[in-house]
C-alpha cells in the first residue's frame, strides 16, 4: 500500500488480511470530522477526544462487520454517534459551549471570504459563535441532526444510516430544529 492513495475499502482489505498498521490511514484520513461532529454533539473537547479514540478502537475491533458496498464513514460516524448515545445515557452530562475546538475541517467554521477586511472576520467569528451558542441550547435530538446535516454535511441518507431514523423523521427533526434556532436567534 506504499506509494498508493487506497480506498478506504482497500485499507479495511488490508487490515482483514493481516496489516494492521496500515489502520492508521483511515484514522488519519477521519479523524478530524468525527472528532469534530462529536465535539459538536458533546459540547466538551476533550470528552470529543476520548469518544474519537474509543469510536476508532470500536471501529478497528469490528470490521468484520463492515460491509464494503457502504461508505466506510458513514459506518465509522455510526459508530461514534452510538458511542456518543451511550455515554450520555449513562452520564446524563449537559452540553455546555466549549469554543476551544479546531476549527480547520469544521465546514461550520469556515470563514467564507479570507480577504475581508478584519471587521468582517470578527462579525463573523461573533456570528459562528452565536449560532453555535444556540445550537447547543437545541435539545440532544434536534443538536444532532443540525451537526451532521449542516456542520458535517451529510445527505439525508448518511444522516438515517448512522442514526438508525427514517428519512422523515430526520426532516422532520431538522425543520423543527431549523425553527426553534431561528427563535433562540431572534431573541439575541
Amino acid at each position: 500500500m506504499k506509494g498508493e492513495d487506497p480506498t478506504d475499502q482497500a485499507v479495511v482489505s488490508a487490515v482483514m488480511a493481516g496489516d494492521r498498521d496500515v489502520f492508521a490511514v483511515l484514522v488519519q484520513r477521519h479523524q478530524r470530522r468525527i472528532y469534530h461532529a462529536l465535539w459538536r454533539m458533546c459540547g466538551d473537547a476533550e470528552e470529543a477526544e476520548e469518544l474519537t479514540q474509543g469510536a476508532f478502537v470500536r471501529a478497528y475491533f469490528a470490521l468484520g462487520s463492515y460491509k464494503p458496498e457502504y461508505p466506510f464513514s458513514t459506518w465509522l460516524f455510526r459508530i461514534a454517534y452510538h458511542l456518543f448515545l451511550n455515554e450520555r445515557r449513562d452520564h446524563r452530562r449537559e452540553v455546555g459551549f466549549d469554543d476551544g475546538g479546531d476549527a480547520d475541517d469544521d465546514p461550520a467554521q469556515r470563514v467564507e471570504d479570507p480577504a475581508a477586511p478584519p471587521h468582517a472576520l470578527v462579525e463573523a467569528r461573533d456570528l459562528r459563535r452565536t449560532v453555535w451558542q444556540a445550537v447547543t441550547a437545541l435539545p440532544e435530538d434536534y443538536r444532532t441532526v443540525i451537526v451532521l446535516r449542516h456542520m458535517q454535511e451529510l445527505s439525508y441518507a448518511e444522516i438515517c444510516e448512522i442514526t438508525g431514523l427514517p428519512v422523515g423523521t430526520v426532516k422532520s427533526r431538522l425543520a423543527r430544529a431549523r425553527h426553534q434556532l431561528a427563535g433562540l436567534l431572534e431573541a439575541d
